[in-house]
């Protein structure tokens, strides 16, 4: 297959969906798997994103992973040449992945090759020297890494991953079918692959896979996606597999083309907003409906209506929750939310 890459709000891949993880990890991989998603816990993955969170603290000034006083006391205690090959793997990734975005070109192909996804691309000479030469940059840190940090990391992963899976256990058919009725389209290529790592540039990110399915990256750590937000994150970045702009799925198609039709421009950032209500209220309902009357979706939780765009979103709310309330009751088509949430932004 040729290779497709477009980068934005997802990276469009053209792969061979055969393929599976490298079988890389001193540890298995695969954790716990259910009827949507595959759950990992894989070294080399964890390896990078702790390289990616170690490089940017670099750039900052600030104390890098065994360079504080949590885990100091074991990588002081290794041998010289391990303790150069860490800050030397550091320096590599300072320079050459960390300054790149988790959408940019870089760390896509890293991160497709960690998970194992890039079987039957058409991948350029730059582009696998660049590869091979990050393969043997985490060869040359692993040792540090196992031996100071992974196994606390995978035990954390792993605590982060049965919490989730528990409540799957209880919500999962039921928020696949009412998210598939939301977006109007079937999630596909399932189970989709979910990499636990520590950081994740932030807490969780996706990217597209065509034909169908994807990848997400999801933190284990992030204070703001546990317990019962847990859950919401991994249908919200399942949403964004259903939810595509590339693809012309039908929540932002129904955006762009009820914004040709009112002759407006819609926000470029406008569809993510509207997906960031639409799961985060169908989660809501779901978990109500089971017995926790009280949850408080993301969106709401995190203040992103007040921060989120550099504070563009809160121009969004009204509108958004006017529209899309009287969508979620079965009362409007999508089109007939979009014009209602452009006629109000317009206003």
């Amino acid at each position: 297959m040729r290779e497709r890459i477009r980068l934005g709000a997802l990276a469009v891949l053209s792969v061979a969906l055969q393929s599976h993880a490298q079988p890389t990890s001193p540890s298995e991989s695969l954790v716990a798997t259910t009827p949507t998603f595959a759950f990992h816990s894989d070294f080399l993955t964890n390896l990078h994103d702790a390289l990616i969170t170690a490089a940017r603290a670099s750039t900052r000034a600030e104390q890098a992973l065994f360079h504080s006083a949590a885990e100091e006391a074991c990588f002081s205690q290794l041998p010289p040449e391990e303790k150069s090959s860490w800050d030397n793997a550091v320096e590599y990734y300072a320079d050459n992945i960390a300054v790149r975005g988790w959408e940019q070109r870089e760390q896509l192909l890293l991160r497709t090759d960690l998970a194992g996804l890039r079987e039957g691309w058409s991948t350029s000479a730059e582009d696998q020297a660049f590869i091979d030469s990050a393969r043997e940059v985490r060869a040359s840190a692993a040792r540090v890494y196992e031996a100071c940090r992974w196994t606390a990391q995978h035990a954390m992963n792993r605590l982060w991953i049965d919490d989730v899976t528990g409540l799957l256990a209880k919500h999962e058919r039921t928020l696949v079918e009412r998210l598939e009725k939301v977006y109007q389209k079937s999630f596909d290529g399932l189970p989709v692959r979910i990499d636990v790592v520590e950081t994740a540039n932030g807490n969780a990110n996706s990217i597209g896979i065509s034909p169908a399915g994807g990848h997400i990256l999801i933190s284990s750590s992030n204070e703001g996606i546990q317990d019962l937000h847990s859950l919401e994150m991994v249908f919200h970045e399942a949403s964004h597999l259903v939810s595509a702009p590339w693809r012309g799925d039908p929540l932002p198609k129904a955006l762009q083309e009820t914004a040709a039709l009112l002759n407006v421009t819609a926000p470029s950032d406008l569809w993510h907003v509207v997906l960031f209500y639409l799961t985060g209220e169908t989660v809501r309902k779901t978990l109500a409906a089971g017995g926790e009357p009280d949850y408080t979706p993301y969106v709401y939780a995190q203040g992103l209506f007040e921060r989120g765009g550099g504070g563009r979103w809160s121009r969004y709310r009204s509108p958004i929750e006017d529209a899309w309330s009287v969508y979620l009751e079965g009362e409007q088509t999508l089109s007939d939310a979009a014009a209602a949430t452009l006629e109000a932004l317009r206003d």
